[in-house]
């Protein structure tokens, strides 16, 4: 699992650095507290990110590319689309703790492909069901989804559908309102995985552009376990769609030990207590980077120093978001996998999709 971190204190940095301008002129004492503040959270949320890292990783021999499989072919993901919108409902019910649940529920006959639905993804585009008021509601964020084989089928236009079906169910939150009272629509996109783009990424084409489908990055750094990425994509397009693979020489896949293991390792000592580390992605700026890579082990004090005059800057600015930009410099990611780089793939999935709408009934 990939977690992504600092974007969320980088924010609070922001609002940090605006709330301070806002009291305008502060006297000495009290703006070099502020520096303080200032300066502990970059430290903090950039300084461990090029340290060297405990490496713990296992091979997995029977791995095969992802782009390897075979593939259904468009125009059958395109019918396997037109008939789960075809067969698609909405049910709004109150789950009894967090307000109503809005289920976004389809089928596909049990005589085709059994596994299809694990390539299969949907999200709301837009939301148009609106209350007794005719206010419109917005669905909330994602919750839950399950599967379901050789189910009964829905019945569709009044009609009892013949045989067993595999079902799809995809649920979101909603406001706690009168489940009843709700009307319109949702349109959402439906989409297949129709197979993958992908790049081979070694010390030589560091600082060459890379493009998978509309995902634009360069890397600008390899060490060790960690890959720098410069990008102009936005945070979360990235972060959500680019995926990686880590090969050692013999062509085995390199990947977290299992977290049990983890534990029983541990407690034999053999990890000689070292923290366990997984893949991970982090934000940092561009200035951090390099003063990090540099030196790694920099103490508070010393990058205190180092920034204080850049922090007064931004302070003093009637405009602190942008100075800050200009002074830190763009962001980059650094992608921390659970062992040194040897043969890395970034990769992204094709799709083929469809736009859907379908009516609360």
């Amino acid at each position: 699992m990939w977690t992504i971190t600092n974007l969320k204190t980088l924010s609070a940095i922001l609002f940090l650095v605006c709330s301070f301008r806002v009291g305008g002129q502060e006297i000495d004492s009290v703006k070099m507290e502020q520096i303080h503040v200032i300066a502990k959270q970059l430290y903090d949320s950039n300084s461990y990110l090029l340290k060297k890292s405990a490496l713990q990783s296992k091979r997995s021999k029977d791995f095969l590319f992802p782009w390897s499989q075979s593939f259904y072919s468009q125009t059958t993901l395109e019918a396997y689309l037109k008939n789960l919108e075809k067969n698609a409902k909405i049910s709004i019910e109150n789950d009894g703790f967090e307000g109503n649940q809005l289920t976004l529920s389809s089928y596909l006959p049990e005589d085709q492909n059994n596994s299809i639905f694990t390539s299969y993804d949907l999200e709301i585009i837009k939301s148009e069901i609106t209350n007794e008021k005719n206010e419109e509601i917005q669905v909330g964020e994602f919750k839950s989804r399950s599967f379901g084989y050789e189910q009964q089928c829905s019945s569709v236009d009044n009609k009892k559908a013949a045989g067993l079906c595999k079902t799809i169910e995809v649920n979101f939150a909603m406001p706690k309102l009168e489940a009843t009272a709700l009307k319109g629509k949702l349109v959402w996109n439906g989409k297949f995985v129709s197979g993958y783009s992908y790049e081979r990424v070694t010390k030589n084409n560091i600082n060459t552009p890379i493009v998978l489908n509309n995902l634009e990055f360069t890397v600008i750094d390899i060490i060790d376990n960690k890959i720098v990425i410069s990008h102009k994509n936005k945070e979360d397009l990235l972060l959500n769609n680019l995926s990686f693979i880590n090969i050692d020489k013999s062509g085995n896949k390199i990947e977290a030990i299992p977290y049990s293991d983890y534990l029983n390792a541990k407690e034999k000592g053999s990890l000689n207590e070292l923290p366990r580390v997984t893949n991970s992605r982090h934000t940092i700026q561009s200035y951090n980077y390099s003063v990090f890579k540099n030196n790694p082990d920099l103490s508070f004090n010393d990058y205190k120093k180092m920034i204080h005059e850049k922090i007064l800057r931004i302070l003093n600015s009637n405009n602190p978001k942008e100075v800050f930009k200009k002074e830190f410099g763009e962001h980059y990611v650094i992608i921390s996998t659970v062992d040194i780089i040897e043969n890395l793939y970034f990769y992204t999935s094709n799709y083929v999709q469809k736009e859907c709408t379908t009516q609360l009934k």
